[in-house]
């Protein structure tokens, strides 16, 4: 028999799709579920909101330099090299030597 250097494409198999999760108003279920929050203790989870800038994952030191701009303290006690500005609002917003 001749070599065929073709081979035959395998069928793929089909993975049956989960249950879904049905929540109703009032359910003693549903609270728990919704009160558990221990998923925000796994290092993947607090990597991934570090990752994408959750705030509220990680409250930021804030330093008023004699300069007069603010700096942002790091938890491993450096700080940021952006300076930044108090804007009307009281947010600390990066400053731009551009803009000035």
């Amino acid at each position: 028999m001749p070599f065929w250097p073709f081979k035959r494409k395998s069928v793929p198999q089909v993975e049956e799709s989960p249950q879904p999760k049905v929540y109703s108003r009032g359910d003693e279920n549903t609270a728990q579920s919704l009160a558990d929050k221990s998923h925000t203790d796994a290092a993947d989870y607090k990597a991934a909101m570090q990752l994408f800038g959750d705030s509220q994952s990680e409250q930021a030191e804030w330093v008023h330099h004699t300069d007069g701009y603010w700096y942002q303290k790091k938890s491993d006690g450096s700080f940021n090299p952006v300076a930044h500005i108090l804007d009307s609002d009281g947010n600390k917003i990066p400053f731009n030597e551009q803009d000035q």
